[in-house]
């Protein structure tokens, strides 16, 4: 059903369904089709308080980083039974680390942390440091601050900075999903952390949502909903209660995504009788028609630097990638193989597009270079992957899945390995859009490794 109601927005019909810091080499590459994971132990966590707060908390520290570290796909954690240096507590710098006994079972890389409960018993502050194991130096430490039963606060901004150091690029662990749902007859806007936990109600109503799109600060939505019976497009803060309306144009008002700057909106419409792709800035209003064409034009997407735009056209027969410059010139076709593309979706680095297509029968992701070259087919089986959307840094892509009745946002690398499954559910969820970076408030120091710290 819902595949066909999306043939019908691009046959020209009315839609009805919703649709720090690193010294000398950076370490890994993501992106390398030969990527082998990194080999790292992480020991327990050294207390500073009394034993009634330090009891097993060692351990549910050292193990949920662990479980961090994996999530990322890039990293093997050395199971702590094949560990030769001595785990008595003791203190963690360099002189006191025995770099052998790491090399010796492999370990490229050792992170040590110490924490201590705050007075009241609430709250507590852990020091993690990264070693290289390999160049016997200490590359991170960073404090993390936050409750004793949140391993969030505890954990997940030192795995962001970790990889900050060891790839050039922060994680995303502080970024979410927003995923449309239909539960009985409430439509809604959830959303979910990276590592599955954390679900949260953006929005929810009677009224039929579509397109939720994230602004760049993540404070806002911009979306489409049938609220007042017609279609019209929106934007509301973020867990607000006002939406201000902002198109609300005879026919279809599809929301597209925010401008890299935040000023402007696409959007498709079709107030003139045929789906094109139109630009709003958003402080004045002013509307500007991107295409003109008698073919459909829909899901338009941004490239990074706001320069160009991708969309669909059914202008070559059936749905096809295009990619034309941000003022409507210079339109483009980008794909040709297979009978049926769309839901673009741009890279955070500009070097790729991601999108559905239609394979064997059943939906696949693929993505491409910008001028077309070096197709890569992302997920593969007999169900229906569906629009793509890639996390901040380029690194890893949700879509959603359909197998018969059953429904699920799943996440993998870019090049399709490390699939896993976000959400799932029995009733449909659809159009999963990931969020920018978020701001976190607990994080109160991170910085490279300097001779002062060393001798502590």
């Amino acid at each position: 059903m819902y595949r066909a109601i999306k043939w019908m927005i691009l046959i020209a019909l009315v839609i009805i369904s919703f649709s720090g810091w690193v010294w000398g080499r950076v370490y890994l590459d993501i992106d390398s089709p030969t990527l082998q994971k990194i080999p790292i132990a992480v020991t327990d966590v050294l207390t500073l308080t009394n034993e009634q707060w330090g009891k097993g908390t060692d351990t549910w520290l050292s193990g949920n980083l662990s479980a961090a570290l994996e999530l990322t796909g890039l990293f093997q954690s050395i199971p702590k039974e094949a560990f030769l240096e001595d785990q008595k507590p003791r203190p963690f710098s360099v002189d006191t680390i025995h770099f052998e006994d790491w090399s010796a079972i492999g370990a490229e890389y050792v992170i040590k942390g110490r924490f201590n409960v705050l007075p009241g018993g609430r709250e507590m502050v852990v020091t993690w440091r990264l070693f290289d194991a390999v160049e016997r130096k200490m590359v991170l430490e960073k404090q993390c601050r936050g409750r004793t039963d949140n391993r969030g606060d505890l954990v997940y901004p030192f795995v962001d900075d970790l990889l900050n150091a060891l790839t050039g690029e922060r994680g995303i662990f502080d970024t979410r999903v927003a995923i449309v749902q239909k539960k009985g007859s409430t439509w809604r806007v959830i959303s979910i952390a990276f590592d599955g936990t954390g679900l949260a109600s953006l929005m929810a109503g009677d009224a039929l949502v579509i397109t939720p799109r994230w602004s760049p600060d993540g404070k806002q939505l911009a979306y489409t909903s049938y609220q007042d019976g017609q279609p019209a497009l929106y934007i509301r803060t973020i867990n607000g209660r006002q939406a201000r309306k902002i198109a609300s144009f005879p026919g279809i008002n599809l929301a597209g995504p925010w401008s890299p700057d935040g000023r402007k909106l696409l959007m498709t419409l079709s107030k003139d009788g045929n789906e094109e792709i139109y630009v709003m800035e958003l402080k004045s209003g002013r509307l500007d028609r991107l295409t003109n064409h008698p073919a459909i034009d829909v899901s338009p997407t941004w490239s990074p630097d706001g320069r160009s735009i991708a969309f669909v056209s059914s202008r070559s027969g059936a749905p096809q990638i295009y990619v034309m410059n941000s003022d409507g010139s210079n339109i483009r076709r980008l794909t040709f193989d297979g009978p049926y593309n769309s839901s673009p979706a741009w890279s955070p680095r500009g070097n790729r597009i991601a999108y559905e297509g239609r394979k064997d029968g059943f939906f696949q992701i693929f993505t491409l270079e910008t001028d077309g070259s070096k197709l890569v087919q992302v997920t593969s089986g007999s169900k229906n992957h569906e629009s793509p959307t890639w996390s901040p840094d380029g690194r890893y892509l949700a879509f959603g899945v359909r197998d018969g009745g059953a429904y699920s946002i799943c996440v993998s690398n870019s090049g399709g390995t490390g699939l896993r499954v976000l959400y799932e559910s029995k009733d449909p969820c659809r159009s999963p859009i990931w969020s920018p970076r978020l701001s976190s408030s607990h994080i109160l120091e991170a910085q490279p490794s300097i001779s002062s710290l060393l001798t502590r």
